[in-house]
């Protein structure tokens, strides 16, 4: 029953009569107690976030845009087909 609307009715039944009738609003009340007054993570260093994103970017399985990939060159092509060895991505 996993997955369904059933299921989850059960679980929420289980989880009560384990843990309590508060067990939702604790583990929300927790979740919402993490937010400090400083930033974290990515947001208090944007330089770094931006050379990670660059670097995601450079390593992006998707190619450039208007390429796609040709297995027989095992390389990215442009779009339409291969047009000589110009435009290798």
């Amino acid at each position: 029953m996993a997955g369904t609307k059933e299921g989850a009715a059960k679980t929420a039944a289980k989880n009560k009569e384990l843990y309590g009738d508060d067990f939702y609003a604790t583990i929300g009340r927790k979740g919402g107690s993490t937010i400090t007054d400083r930033p974290k993570g990515f947001a208090a260093n944007r330089e770094l976030a931006s050379r990670a994103g660059r670097i995601g970017g450079k390593r992006s399985k998707h190619g450039p845009i208007g390429t796609e990939y040709d297995w027989a060159l095992n390389r990215f092509v442009p779009k339409g087909g291969d047009d000589g060895n110009k435009n290798i991505v």
